[in-house]
C-alpha cells in the first residue's frame, strides 16, 4: 500500500466511524441489556455473556482505528500502520457483508 493509498484509508475510516461507532454502541446496548432466555441455564447464560465480550472487543477495535485515524504524526512515527491497515481491510470486509442499514436509503 502506497502512502498516498495509506491516507486516503485513513480519511475514508475517519469518515465512517462516527456512524459505525453509533451503531455499535447502541447494538452493544440493546443486546447487554436483554434478558437470557433461561437464566438458569448456563448455556444460555454464557453465550450471552460471550456476545457482550465479542461487542466490547468490537468497540475497542473501533476506538483503535478512531485513534489511529486522527493521528497527524508522521508515517514512519507510527509502530502501528500494518496493524491498522489490516483493521482497515477486515472492517471494510465485515461492512461489506451487512445489510444495508435504513438509515442509508434516505
Amino acid at each position: 500500500m502506497s502512502d498516498d493509498e495509506f491516507e486516503a484509508a485513513r480519511g475514508e475510516v475517519a469518515l465512517l466511524l462516527p456512524t459505525a461507532l453509533h451503531r455499535a454502541v447502541e447494538s452493544y446496548r440493546r443486546f447487554a441489556v436483554l434478558k437470557v432466555a433461561d437464566p438458569d441455564d448456563p448455556k444460555a447464560f454464557a453465550a450471552h455473556h460471550a456476545a457482550c465480550k465479542a461487542a466490547l472487543q468490537h468497540l475497542e477495535t473501533l476506538a483503535k482505528l478512531a485513534r489511529w485515524a486522527t493521528d497527524t504524526e508522521d508515517a514512519e512515527a507510527r509502530s502501528d500502520d500494518a496493524e491498522l491497515a489490516r483493521m482497515v481491510r477486515d472492517a471494510r470486509t465485515a461492512l461489506e457483508r451487512l445489510p444495508a442499514h435504513p438509515e442509508d436509503e434516505d
